[in-house]
């Protein structure tokens, strides 16, 4: 006679629901921390490009004894460049002979809520001060 070896093979349910319970749980942590570090990283690609277009200012004025009104003069290929990594657009709103502001917005390809723009102007006040 044959000996039938009778031993269980793959996953009860219970162990399935226990696996599928833990990977819930695990998504419902991680996926709102990356969200998060996303748009704050995004928001930091806003930071920088209005940094870098400030320093273009300050180094304009001190060619040309006025600030840029226009972001080709400052050697932008487009009046609303895009920041490094394309998340914003930077524009400058007001520019007199003593100060200026320079604004970001997002993108067509980004969205952002709570700060659909942000500006700095010559004096380095900032707004929102919730998205610096």
């Amino acid at each position: 006679m044959a000996k039938h070896n009778n031993t269980q093979q793959g996953f009860t349910l219970t162990e399935l629901m226990i696996v599928v319970a833990i990977v819930a749980i695990l998504a419902a942590i991680i996926l709102p921390n990356y969200s998060r570090y996303a748009r704050e990283a995004k928001r930091a690609d806003a930071h920088n490009g209005i940094t870098t277009m400030a320093n273009l200012q300050e180094r304009f004025f001190t060619e040309n004894n006025r600030y840029a009104t226009i972001a080709t003069e400052m050697g932008y290929t487009s009046n609303t460049p895009a920041s490094n990594d394309g998340y914003w657009q930077l524009s400058i709103p007001t520019s007199t002979a003593t100060g200026y502001t320079i604004r970001a917005v997002p993108s067509a390809t980004h969205t952002d809520s709570d700060c659909a723009q942000i500006e700095q102007n010559s004096l380095g006040a900032k707004s929102p001060t919730t998205c610096w």
